[in-house]
């Protein structure tokens, strides 16, 4: 047992060691909720899904960025050089604004070489031309003129970054490495009385760069995020995965130039859809769309099938031959037939010269609706679409 003094002395410092972990514990949390709020800031805001549904999306803007950013550098360097053939002070730098206009015509060229959805040339060449600025700027501002401010970086690290997108972490730590190389080269070459002016502007505009920048990148990635969604209601089926009607009129204008040989329709249309819906419910109508969607898709390509009614699906083929789409659509219906699904179809097919797409395609729907009457009369088949031989005992009653 401990005196009485000691055992208050010992529960003191148990309670002391207590409050110390306590406390310990506390900061620890808060450094991981700082440094996770500070993650969650600096990530894109979105699924890995998400950003490859807009990639294309974010390729486009980094290229017309491009496009407008070299442009208007290229008339900045020749505004400089012009004005160095007359201003005494600016005449030293002659040979930097022409080597930095020249990279800069390289650029605009390469980037005009560049498709506006190549994601990864685009992004490459947006580094590629904040480098070149910066870089100009930098030497600009420290080594052609050590006793002056260094405004022009200030201002480029602040605006240039707002043109593209990319991931905020990578663009920050961009920001921030040129930043890091402003300040040594500050450190090296600027006067004793700009240097410190320099390196705290830099520090503190560079900062507010990368906050305004990673705040702007989440605006932009969440307005591309809800047009594709947009995009996508607007074109796409939700329950079958394919092009809908809205898509299929746009084909249909897009077609007649686009066809070098001719055109192909296939017109299929599920059978006994309603029947079905009404004796077993929507969810076994759903699965049946959903059947001849697969089955359509997996035989043509997703882009090449459309849905676009209830129960009807047409396939549209440029430049592709009649007896292929033929067989192909007798494999489809077969693989259909295997799972108790029907479909009735009809091929027609027409050469460029002459080409009229929507009485093609009425052609292939006749065709349809003449193997629709044959299947209906055939003994065995029900206007369920389902074989009477596979229907269970009890609906056979």
């Amino acid at each position: 047992m401990y005196p009485p003094y000691l055992l208050y002395n010992h529960n003191s410092l148990i309670e002391m060691r207590n409050v110390i972990a306590n406390d310990k514990l506390l900061v620890g949390m808060s450094f991981k909720t700082l440094f996770s709020k500070i993650r969650s800031f600096s990530d894109i805001g979105i699924s890995r899904q998400q950003l490859e549904e807009i990639r294309p999306g974010i390729a486009a803007e980094n290229h017309w960025g491009l496009l407008l950013s070299v442009r208007i550098s290229i008339l900045y360097y020749g505004i400089l050089f012009v004005l160095s053939l007359f201003v005494g002070f600016m005449f030293p730098f002659q040979r930097l604004y022409v080597t930095a206009g020249a990279l800069d015509i390289i650029l605009y060229l390469l980037v005009r070489r560049t498709p506006k959805e190549d994601f990864g040339r685009n992004l490459i060449l947006v580094y590629a031309f904040l480098s070149l600025i910066l870089g100009f700027s930098v030497v600009l501002g420290t080594y052609s003129r050590r006793s002056e401010l260094a405004v022009a970086y200030d201002m480029f690290v602040t605006a240039l970054p707002m043109l593209f997108l990319d991931r905020p972490s990578r663009l920050s730590a961009f920001i921030a490495g040129f930043t890091a190389f402003f300040c040594g080269m500050s450190l090296l070459f600027d006067s004793p009385d700009v240097m410190p002016h320099d390196i705290g502007n830099a520090v503190i505009i560079s900062t507010i760069s990368i906050m305004v920048n990673t705040y702007m990148i989440h605006t932009k990635v969440q307005k591309l995020v809800y047009e594709q969604l947009l995009f996508f209601q607007s074109e796409w089926d939700v329950m079958t995965g394919l092009r809908n009607r809205n898509s299929y009129e746009k084909r249909l204008k897009e077609l007649p130039e686009e066809v070098q040989t001719g055109l192909v329709a296939v017109y299929a249309d599920a059978n006994g859809l309603h029947e079905l819906n009404n004796d077993h419910g929507h969810a076994a109508g759903d699965q049946l769309l959903q059947a001849v969607a697969s089955t359509l898709q997996k035989t043509f390509g997703r882009d090449a099938v459309y849905r676009i009614g209830g129960d009807e699906f047409v396939v549209l083929l440029p430049d592709a031959r009649e007896e292929d789409t033929t067989w192909k659509l007798s494999t489809a219906q077969e693989a259909l037939r295997s799972e108790g699904w029907e479909i009735s179809a009809g091929v027609s097919a027409s050469k460029k010269e002459g080409l009229d797409v929507p009485a093609l395609i009425r052609t292939a729907e006749q065709e349809m609706y003449g193997q629709k009457r044959a299947y209906y009369s055939e003994a065995g088949h029900d206007r369920r679409g389902v074989r009477q031989r596979d229907r269970r005992p009890e609906e056979k009653k």
